[in-house]
């Protein structure tokens, strides 16, 4: 890793900074200075680091985006930046700056329910350009398409830029006043408001701030906080830049789930500066475990700063107690004080020095008054010092009433001026007047920032006691009542509108929300159904959990003569019990919570669920119904990671957050856990990029392929095939491009094998060249025997590429592209991956754009050597012995009629016969799977093994279907041969009904799901059955099942329509392939020619229909009943076509006669 150092001695570099008059200024200057140090460094799950930025390469990429909002004139309008955490957000924020456009960052919305928010930004800021990234472009247009007219708005992606485009940049004119960005308050949906911040005040701030904490080029600063947000922002980005020291960063939600990964990245890296509002530090010490803190390191941290919520006595002593052992010392605590109005810091402790605390009477400071408390008992309260003011700027405390000073240790408002003030509220003159110009009436010193928070100074340094407004603040986050209030008032009909009241109150040394309600006039609702539905509409909205839900009667909330809400009369009420209460519900109420111990031996699944999520909740047990949406009963973020953490530890299960934020009931996180199943997997091996030195291994999958390949040199058994329909106009020149793009993409089509010793071992070209081969087809020729000769040629797997590509030129708007590759190197999810990858690439290269795809995260390689070391964990052993005892004495072979002998050695010459299901039938299927609580493909699945036991008369019925294989988010954009194959194998004896065979079916399909991990390969080198050249080894008859086909593909001018291609060979006896369309269902039988007749396999797909629909209309029908069925149709069929015989003699002997 480069050092974090400079040849500059220090105080040249500090001068050099303080000269600068723009944050353009200063990243050019640590450009030229620090060029090749790392200045940032992000941990994708807190741990792993997967990216980093050199001063150089943010400048350059800064300058790169920069030139693009240049070009299109956007100098002096707004950028709306919506990135996930990551460090793309980086050179996106400074590339606004770069081209003097106003920067507004904001949190990109997860889904519906997070929209408001966003929309009122962009109402209140009108951006002329959205910058984000690749990944989430679609999410992001489609979460907004029908909320603004999103054609109307530029969308910018900054992370697949050409390179080198940054030479063309023009430096700004831009200054010390120039408006940098908009800082949008956290909190209020309804009316947000963006804070105008100049280069001058950040600048002031970064200095400050460098001179307070001391930092220098040897600091080192840990990062989980948001970046959209100002302590993630101008703290954790701009301070590290500003004084030339690195930054490691990772995603809030890695800090949330795990708070160990915040501390462990502070002892890891070293760092000396890192900080977070107060309730990080009491998760920390709540969910560090000794056996945690035995790894920590925590000597070289040295700021430890806390802010933006109240910051607690108690929980820095017990944080230093808890961490002393990791190296932890108290004088490192540095409480501070600060706000997005003030750019950030208002005020900060003395580094190194031990932190300050008053001891005072409650009584007193009800009142305004600042008296010492004598001994620490109940009626006293201990306060924490904030420090000074920092340096040019000035703190006064007035009278929030008669806006006068307050005398020495008298509790008023705080009052702010000085360099770091910002410039107002943009676009809201009325409000920028009230809060950032407010002037003493008895001195008239002016203008000063009103906080709104209340304190008083003490021996100049500043203490805060509360807010003056009614801004609820929990866990660092600004919540605005009246945005709470409005969700809550509109959650139920029975609820009296502008007739409620949010505010927080304190337990357990905690912030915690409360909503007061009114009822209507002769309301008689069920209580508890109306507590449910305000607790999940506030959730759902805000994230935040609402700690007590009180409903009172109509008229009775405490208002103004004039109609308006008083909060605190209303706090202050329900604290003296003095509401008139119809039902209240508090979580952690007396009641006996029944969670003392969690049985994870308890047979009943749904039991440990609830005790779990009722401990979480602090509710009573029998309050949790199965059915229930969690959200009902205000679970948020940090409870949901709570629930998630023990769920993921006890059962190796993976859940979604956002499946516990949105609907998820405890009988559907039991699904969800009984389909997983994974409590018998450890934790799987990391995924990640491995070094291309030495010899890289092949997959289990592909060694197989390459041994037959040398049982049976250059057959086209293992081609895979795909044509694409391309109607409209079509530039060949730019296809040819885009498919050598991808070539270059993906390392697995510049991939050839060859064999060492006698072992194959792949060999990745660093370039290679697909040709497009080019065929006129204006003339007649017969298209299906050219796809089935491009399709059947082979390979040499020595060779690369193993890609063809040929273009059919069937008119000037009309050609057919055929794409062929070896299995050894892709499946069929990866055409799917192909086909949209050379899609997007080829309209981008029509724009005229750069490369748009953003770089893999692995190769296939890296998979290879994954599922090599995987195999060797103990893991390996426990699925596979699941398999070696379900495959126990399999059958070896599924007896079919034929219509001609096996031949001794297979020839996997094939055909296709397409088969189409009615709609009224498709929609039977639909309906009949979901009223048996089965998936579609195990229907289908069972039926057509109930088709193979009619026609086999076995009982012992054995089928291949094939899985993804694509278990890691890694592996989805990946070409490769990933998929593996199931061996499912059912028991059809005793003569079930069709009803009873789908529950076998079921199981045997989710136990194979649970235990797919074991590579086909390895199932057949473990069970070793008997080879025969005329069959396949352990099932001869596949069923696939796919959900779509892949779609088609519109462009603004070429449409592209993928097809099946009917390859001329068949692995299998029998593969009845299903997949489904917008109106139904359709598929394909392939069928080895050298068994079946084309009429046998048309009657086999007429029998499967026929089957299905005497099973969606008598599912009680046993299978001798079903398969008697098919055997008095196919003596139906058989009649016909003898009867249509004997005719045709008949006509044929009269004519000859």
């Amino acid at each position: 890793m480069p050092e974090s150092t400079t040849d500059l001695p220090e105080n040249c570099q500090e001068v050099s900074i303080i000269k600068c008059s723009t944050l353009v200024d200063v990243l050019r200057h640590r450009s030229s200075q620090q060029a090749n140090i790392q200045a940032f460094t992000f941990l994708q799950d807190g741990e792993t680091q997967i990216a980093t930025l050199t001063y150089q390469e943010l400048d350059r990429q800064s300058c790169a985006i920069a030139l693009q909002l240049q070009t299109l004139g956007l100098s002096g309008e707004r950028a709306l930046l919506l990135y996930p955490p990551g460090i793309d957000y980086l050179p996106a924020f400074f590339g606004c700056l770069y081209a003097k456009v106003v920067a507004v960052p904001a949190y990109p919305p997860r889904n519906q329910r997070n929209t408001p928010r966003i929309l009122a930004i962009i109402k209140d800021a009108q951006p002329k350009v959205i910058l984000t990234t690749t990944a989430i472009l679609a999410q992001l247009q489609s979460l907004l398409a029908d909320k603004f007219a999103i054609d109307n708005i530029h969308w910018f992606t900054t992370d697949n830029l050409a390179p080198d485009v940054e030479q063309a940049w023009q430096e700004p004119k831009i200054n010390i006043d120039t408006l940098a960005f908009l800082q949008y308050t956290s909190g209020s949906t309804g009316t947000p408001k963006g804070v105008m911040l100049s280069h001058g005040n950040l600048l002031h701030n970064a200095e400050v701030t460098r001179q307070y904490m001391e930092h220098t080029s040897r600091s080192k600063f840990i990062t989980w906080l948001p970046v959209y947000h100002d302590m993630g922002l101008i703290g954790g980005v701009l301070q590290p830049l500003y004084s030339g020291f690195p930054c490691i960063m990772m995603p809030p939600a890695a800090f949330l789930q795990k708070p160990y990964r915040w501390l462990q990245a502070i002892s890891h890296y070293r760092g000396t500066t890192s900080g977070a509002p107060n309730f990080a530090y009491e998760l920390c010490i709540e969910k560090i475990t000794p056996e945690q803190r035995s790894t920590l390191d925590l000597s070289s941290w040295n700021v430890a700063f806390n802010g933006a919520e109240p910051i607690r006595h108690e929980t820095l002593e017990k944080f230093a107690t808890t961490f002393a052992e990791c190296g932890f010392c108290p004088e490192a605590f540095y409480p501070c004080y600060g706000m997005a109005e003030a750019t950030l810091m208002v005020s900060g402790s003395v580094k190194s020095a031990l932190v300050r605390s008053l001891s005072l009477q409650k009584s007193d400071l009800e009142s305004n008054h600042v008296i010492d408390a004598v001994t620490n008992t109940d009626s006293s309260t201990t306060l924490v010092s904030c420090g000074r003011v920092v340096p040019q700027q000035q703190i006064v405390i007035a009278n929030p009433k008669t806006l006068t000073s307050c005398d020495p240790d008298e509790v008023g408002e705080i009052w702010v001026s000085g360099p770091s003030i910002g410039h107002g509220y943009w676009n809201c003159p009325e409000e920028t007047e009230q809060t950032f110009h407010a002037y003493l009436q008895d001195t008239k010193e002016g203008p000063f920032l009103r906080t709104g928070d209340l304190g008083f100074l003490h021996n100049g340094e500043l203490f805060i006691t509360g807010r003056a407004k009614d801004l609820i603040i929990i866990r660092g986050r600004n919540l605005y009542p009246q945005d709470i209030e409005l969700t809550a008032e509109r959650s139920h009909p029975s609820l009296r509108s502008g007739s409620n009241a949010a505010f927080a109150i304190e337990v357990d040394n905690e912030e915690r929300l409360v909503v007061v309600q009114e009822l209507e006039f002769r309301a008689k609702p069920n209580l508890e159904e109306v507590t449910r539905a305000i607790r999940q509409a506030v959730v759902q909205e805000h994230e935040i959990q609402v700690y007590a839900v009180v409903l009172i009667k109509a008229g009775t909330i405490p208002k103004t003569s004039s109609g308006k809400i008083q909060r605190r009369s209303c706090q202050a009420e329900l604290l003296a019990d003095k509401l008139q209460v119809v039902n209240q519900s508090i979580l952690d109420s007396s009641e006996d919570l029944d969670t003392t111990s969690l049985i994870k031996n308890d047979n009943s699944l749904t039991a440990y669920l609830q005790e779990l999520i009722a401990k979480a909740l602090k509710i009573p047990v029998h309050k949790l119904p199965l059915q229930q949406p969690l959200t009902t009963l205000g679970i948020d973020s940090l409870i949901a990671f709570d629930i998630k953490n023990a769920i993921e530890v006890d059962f190796r299960v993976s859940l979604s957050i956002n499946d516990l934020l949105q609907d998820a009931s405890i009988e559907y996180l039991a699904q969800q856990i009984v389909a997983e199943a994974k409590d018998i997997i450890p934790k799987q091996l990391e995924l990640k990029p491995i070094s291309r030195e030495g010899q890289l291994p092949l997959c289990l999958a592909q060694e197989r392929l390459w041994f037959l390949e040398q049982l049976e040199p250059g057959n086209p058994f293992y081609n895979v095939a795909i044509a694409i329909q391309l109607n409209g106009t079509l530039n060949i020149t730019i296809l040819q491009q885009s498919l050598n793009a991808i070539v270059q993409r993906h390392e697995s089509l510049r991939t050839s094998f060859t064999s060492i010793a006698g072992q194959p071992v792949p060999i990745i070209h660093p370039c290679v060249d697909v040709q497009l081969a080019i065929e006129d087809c204006t003339i007649w020729k017969s298209i299906e025997i050219l796809i089935q000769e491009e399709a059947q040629k082979p390979f040499d797997l020595s060779q690369a590429p193993l890609l063809r590509a040929k273009l059919l030129c069937l008119s000037a708007n009309q050609h057919l592209l055929l794409l062929t590759t070896h299995h050894i190197i892709s499946d069929g999810w990866s055409v799917g991956v192909l086909i949209q990858e050379l899609a997007t690439v080829y309209q981008a290269f029509i724009e005229g754009k750069a490369f748009p795809l953003a770089e893999l995260p692995i190769q296939y390689a890296d998979f290879a050597y994954w599922q090599r070391q995987w195999l060797q964990q103990e893991v390996l052993k426990t699925q596979l012995n699941y398999w070696l005892q379900q495959l126990n004495n399999i059958p070896a072979l599924l007896q079919l009629p034929t219509d001609r002998p096996r031949p001794s050695v297979q020839s996997f010459m094939g055909k296709k016969h397409t088969l189409t299901l009615p709609q009224h039938l498709s929609a039977a299927v639909k309906d009949f799977s979901q009223q048996e609580g089965v998936t579609v493909f195990m229907t289908f699945l069972a039926t057509f093994q109930t088709l193979l036991y009619s026609l086999s008369h076995q009982e012992d019925i054995v089928v291949g279907s094939p899985v993804a294989g694509r278990n890691h988010s890694k592996t989805q954009g990946l070409i490769g041969f990933f998929i593996n194959t199931l061996v499912l194998r059912t028991n059809l004896s005793g003569n079930p009904t069709f009803r009873e065979l789908l529950g076998r079916v079921k199981k045997v399909a989710i136990e194979g799901y649970i235990h797919q991990d074991v590579p086909f390969e390895k199932l057949v080198e473990e069970l070793q059955p008997k080879r025969n050249l005329s069959y396949n080894p352990l099932f001869q008859v596949m069923f696939i099942f796919q959900n779509t086909k892949i779609p088609s593909i519109e462009l603004p001018e070429l449409t592209w329509k993928p097809q099946e291609v009917d390859s001329g060979t068949s692995k299998f006896d029998l593969k009845l392939s299903i997949w489904e369309n917008a109106a139904n269902f359709q598929g394909s039988i392939e069928y080895q020619t050298d068994l079946f007749n084309a009429a046998t396999i048309s009657r086999m797909a007429n029998h499967f229909e026929l089957l299905l629909q005497t099973i969606v209309n008598q599912p009680n029908f046993s299978l001798q009943d079903l398969a008697a069925s098919v055997a008095k149709f196919e003596q139906k069929q058989l009649e016909t076509i003898s009867l249509q015989k004997l005719k045709l003699s008949k006509r044929t002997a009269i004519s000859q006669g």
